[in-house]
């Protein structure tokens, strides 16, 4: 959004002969670069993601032989995922003083109940792990 701002600011500056074009050129440009940096940042991290996982299938097969309860790999990073979206969500109600307001509180509430359930997987693969020694 900010780069189509500065595109369209450096374009009515560029019309009316503004001294400003330059200075929202160069802002559209480091967006651009920063843009292009975060989207290769974010496909090496899927890249090591995906290789992690394909690791782990090893792993994965054995506990299963083995008859071992585990908490899959993916199912930890949900459950965090969730938690910090979770107090995410409440810092951005608290900041802007909405916490009465029912879409965010919805929201909260969902996210609440979504990391409540998975906590719940968790531990009862964990009970019964502790069951079995």
């Amino acid at each position: 959004r900010q780069i189509q701002t500065s595109h369209i600011n450096q374009e009515l500056c560029a019309d009316t002969l503004n001294p400003n074009a330059k200075k929202f050129s160069d802002v559209k440009k480091e967006l651009l670069r920063v843009r292009d940096e975060l989207e290769q940042e974010v496909a090496e991290l899927k890249q090591k993601a995906g290789q992690s996982l394909e690791r782990f299938k090893v792993s994965e097969v054995s506990l299963s032989d083995a008859e071992v309860d585990y908490i899959h790999p993916v199912v930890e990073h949900q459950e965090q995922s969730l938690a910090t979206r979770a107090k995410m969500v409440e810092f951005k109600a608290i900041s802007i003083g909405h916490v009465d307001n029912v879409p965010i509180r919805n929201e909260i509430e969902d996210l609440k109940r979504q990391l409540a359930t998975t906590k719940q997987q968790v531990e009862s693969v964990n009970n019964r792990h502790l069951q079995k020694t």
